[in-house]
């Protein structure tokens, strides 16, 4: 069940959320069945909190939304931090790249690059979005249901 692996991996990270005073919402429209290998696709999801606590700020928001479509289960993390500027988007899942605008170069930039990987392994994908620079981002990991 993907809505019990993204309760599960926001769980994991409760401690740093309430360290930042960040506020994580798990909403669910649905309860989307997948057949995946769950360690891995926690991995993506812990990434992918990680990286938007990163880049939120203190008192923040974080939204992570479980859908579902007929053949596809999402789920997608929303922040409200710095976000990503245009030139970068296409680029933040490359090998090493940190992102020429962020002021919070944290990490290798492996682990976007590792969570695509992970994502396409299952026969899904990962997109991110955002409408540039002071106005959050969105990655979404999309996964065949079953």
């Amino acid at each position: 069940a993907l809505l019990e692996i993204a309760r599960a991996s926001v769980d994991q990270l409760r401690p740093m959320f309430a360290e930042r005073a960040v506020e994580v919402d798990v909403i669910c429209d649905a309860e989307p069945l997948v057949d995946v290998d769950e360690g891995r696709v926690t991995q993506v999801l812990i990434n992918l909190l990680t990286n938007a606590l990163g880049h939120t700020p203190d008192g923040g928001h974080i939204k992570v939304v479980v859908a579902q479509d007929e053949a596809t289960a999402t789920v997608a993390v929303t922040d409200d931090g710095e976000g990503i500027s245009v030139k970068d988007l296409d680029q933040v899942f490359d090998r090493f790249f940190r992102g020429s605008s962020t002021t919070k170069r944290h990490g290798s930039g492996l682990g976007l690059s590792v969570a695509r990987g992970i994502g396409e392994a299952h026969g899904g994908s990962l997109i991110a979005e955002s409408e540039g620079i002071g106005h959050g981002a969105t990655f979404t990991l999309s996964l065949p249901r079953v």
